[in-house]
């Protein structure tokens, strides 16, 4: 946080007139950036932010102007600096901090005009990423192991793989930058994670992926394939109707096909399958059943803090977001006769506001509290 200060994440898919928005809107006094590609972005623009007062890059090559420009740095020249007498500036700093306070900034997408900068406290985070670990009882301090990959710049990423993995003491592994375009695949089988988070996009590629495998392979291998697979479907779907089995057939299945598969896609030791930002098929999710895996859906947004509810693999039902996180409400407004109308959440996950945006923020929260999602849905 540079000791009491805001973070806010730009994607590395923003144009300049996005980087320029988020920069100039949360009047950004530093800037560390990765890349040439995108320190150029910041050097276009940083004559049109006043607030900014230094830029850094982590890694070479440099471009000229890093090197002989007011206000650039390289970060192995910050490295070098000695820092003996701002120790205890730094100490006051880090004394005063109050939970109260904004540390993070989410920039949603918005579908309507510019994103908006979302207020994310320190309580709001550290209570949402220990609410995690409540509502997930098999998390072991200090075992376990994360792949990190989805972009930084969004709060589900944020909350699971840096703060709630913090928080249990957790290994995390970083992707490298091209892990959406393949490398993903070879990174989980080296790192075989326990928990894996993805967004419904990277569980239909897996399962793309799978299936042109399976075409490939001979027709005993695919009969095998296809027997393995209904037996753990038919295992989980009964197992979900309140008639939990565990049949010769479906034990049989693991030991021959199902292990195999899991070893081959890194998830052999994967205990947790979770998926949010959007819903998932049904149909992913049932062939992720067959061959073993099943997928919890997560709901929540950046304005609370990622996560609001969770669903347990134990569901009876695919058409659920399954239960609130513990200490956080849930209610319908405006329900129609089926019971369904607009969700409303209410809890200490519950967002700042707006940053610079009070209007808006007023709209969201009501005089209760009451965060008024826009999303449509009902409490069975």
């Amino acid at each position: 946080y540079f000791n009491s200060g805001i973070i806010a994440g730009v994607y590395t898919t923003n144009s300049v007139e996005s980087c320029f928005h988020v920069l100039e809107s949360s009047r950004a006094n530093i800037v560390v950036v990765d890349d040439p590609k995108q320190m150029a972005k910041i050097f276009e623009i940083k004559d049109k932010l006043p607030h900014l007062k230094a830029v850094i890059q982590t890694l070479p090559p440099y471009a000229q102007y890093v090197r002989k420009s007011v206000g650039f740095w390289r970060w192995n020249e910050l490295e070098d600096i000695n820092t003996e007498d701002v120790k205890d500036e730094y100490d006051r700093r880090l004394a005063s901090i109050a939970p109260n306070e904004c540390c993070c900034l989410i920039y949603t997408s918005g579908t309507v005009g510019k994103p908006k900068g979302v207020m994310l406290s320190h309580d709001n985070i550290t209570w949402d990423a220990y609410s995690f670990t409540v509502l997930l009882d098999n998390l072991h301090l200090g075992k376990e192991v994360l792949v990190s990959y989805l972009p930084l710049s969004h709060v589900a990423a944020q909350i699971v793989d840096i703060y709630t993995m913090m928080s249990i003491a957790g290994t995390v592994y970083f992707a490298d930058k091209d892990a959406m375009k393949g490398s993903l695949a070879k990174t989980l089988r080296e790192v075989r994670p326990t928990h894996f988070l993805a967004v419904p996009r990277i569980y239909e590629k897996l399962h793309e992926k799978t299936a042109q495998v399976e075409d490939q392979s001979n027709a005993i291998k695919r009969m095998i394939g296809a027997w393995a697979k209904n037996a753990a479907l038919n295992h989980h779907l009964n197992r979900m109707a309140g008639h939990p089995s565990s049949s010769i057939e479906y034990k049989l299945a693991q030991k021959v096909f199902l292990t195999k598969v899991k070893q081959a896609l890194g998830f052999d030791r994967t205990k947790n399958f979770v998926t949010g930002a959007a819903p998932l098929s049904n149909e992913t999710k049932k062939f992720f059943l067959s061959i073993d895996i099943p997928i919890i859906e997560a709901f929540g947004m950046s304005e609370t803090t990622g996560g609001h509810t969770m669903s347990s693999i134990d569901q009876p039902t695919f058409e659920t977001i399954g239960r609130q996180l513990p200490g956080v409400q849930t209610k319908i407004i405006n329900a129609e006769n089926d019971g369904t109308g607009e969700i409303c959440v209410r809890g200490r996950h519950v967002f700042m506001g707006y940053l610079n945006e009070m209007e808006k923020t007023i709209e969201a929260i009501d005089d209760d509290g009451w965060l008024h999602t826009g999303d449509v849905g009902y409490i069975d």
